[in-house]
């Protein structure tokens, strides 16, 4: 086949999801070419070393901001659509004058679902991590401010209504943008419920997969250690942990925690925390892989507390490495770690999760077991090149049905 693809990602699970997509896809011959604005991020992941890529300029006005107004938000939506409706088009264009047969759209980082359907007429195929949930699961988004009547009440109060019309907008375009495409794909049944919830539109799980050889990280040797992975922001329970670490038999573990990124304050406030409760910890910024691969190898299991992740990478790949997981049984995790199987899934309680948590150090045969059972998983059920298959399933699928009805127009 001969795709197009578009996407304006951020650094995280969602980039690499397409990455191992578009470089599978081209390792077994198909031809793809990318195309992105200058906001998609290429620091880490460089799209530009596994297909030809167009960087298309994405002009922006400048949004209107004032620090002093409530909830920090940007009123410059509408020249945000002006802006990316123009990227559009031009990126639509330049896709015309080649002969390609389907279009493979990651997600936006601006506008969850992207517009890009909207202008290209090529069978469009969205890999879709999640909506932009800050739009639809955030009650501090829609609730009420309280005012009152003074002049700046009833400032804040005007602003409040601008502020609302304003999301209103961003959910109608984002809605209006899922539709365009023909196919919706996601990441698990979780992320599935929550594009129905959200768009009212169906879609189809297409599991994401991890490369088990990238993970073997040969014999371990367990510590009295957890490791957690992933970004250091509110979002991802580490003070969770924390709290639930400190419950756990003394010694409690330590606990290593690696994020790709990091807000400053909120890690400064998580050291602290961690100081209060006498839980040794230590972060890890922006490691090399072979940071990691050290960790794994000491490490007993991996802990892991975000708040309704749609998929979550580091569980399959400590899976891969021989590690059970620890996990709060939330979105879809629940889809990637078997319970007593592969590891264990606990409520979102501190003292259920100290209580597995002392499980595992005080049983390092059931956690031998576990991680042996998890590293099987990720090689038959979890392998990248199994994911590669099912995208390139759908896509063939998208290709066919939209050729089945060019055929009926045309004889029609």
């Amino acid at each position: 086949m001969r795709i197009a693809v578009w996407h304006n990602l951020p650094s995280g699970g969602g980039q690499r999801a397409l990455f191992d997509h578009v470089r599978g896809l081209v390792r077994r011959g198909h031809e793809l070419e990318i195309w992105a604005p200058p906001t998609a991020d290429n620091s880490l992941l460089d799209f530009r070393t596994i297909a030809p890529y167009h960087e298309v300029g994405l002009r922006r006005a400048q949004s209107f901001r004032y620090k002093r107004l409530p909830y920090g938000s940007d009123l410059g939506i509408r020249a945000d659509i002006k802006a990316m409706d123009s990227h559009c088009a031009e990126v639509a264009q330049e896709i015309s004058r080649k002969p390609f047969d389907v279009l493979l759209s990651g997600s936006c980082a601006r506008f969850g679902a992207p517009r890009i359907a909207r202008w290209v007429t090529l069978p469009s195929v969205l890999y879709l991590g999640e909506p932009l949930r800050r739009l639809y699961e955030s009650p501090s988004v829609w609730a009420l401010r309280p005012t009152d009547r003074s002049l700046p009440g009833l400032a804040r109060a005007a602003y409040d209504v601008v502020h609302v019309q304003r999301l209103r907008l961003q959910v109608r375009e984002e809605r209006a943008n899922a539709k365009a495409f023909r196919t919706i794909l996601v990441n698990s049944l979780f992320s599935a419920e929550s594009v129905a919830r959200a768009y009212g539109l169906p879609s189809r799980v297409c599991y994401l997969g991890v490369d088990p050889a990238l993970w073997d990280i040969g014999p371990r040797e367990p510590e009295r250690l957890a490791v957690g992975i992933g970004e250091f922001g509110p979002h991802k329970g580490i003070d969770f942990v924390l709290r639930a670490l400190a419950l756990s038999d003394r010694p409690c573990p330590e606990l290593h925690w690696v994020g790709n990124r990091a807000n400053p304050d909120y890690l400064k406030r998580l050291c602290m925390q961690a100081e209060s409760l006498h839980v040794a910890f230590t972060p890890h910024v922006a490691v090399p892989q072979a940071e990691l691969t050290a960790l794994l190898r000491r490490a007993a299991f991996l802990v892991y507390a975000p708040h309704l992740e749609p998929f979550g990478y580091a569980p399959l790949e400590c899976a891969a490495a021989g590690l059970p997981t620890i996990a709060v049984a939330e979105g879809g995790i629940r889809e990637t770690v078997e319970n007593n199987v592969t590891g264990l899934l606990v409520a979102r309680e501190v003292d259920a999760m100290a209580a597995a948590i002392n499980m595992l150090i005080g049983d390092s045969q059931q956690a031998a077991l576990l991680g042996k059972a998890a590293r099987q998983a990720a090689y038959s059920r979890w392998a990248v090149e199994d994911a590669v298959t099912r995208l390139e399933t759908e896509l063939e699928q998208a290709l066919a049905t939209s050729l089945r009805a060019t055929e009926v127009v045309t004889n029609g």
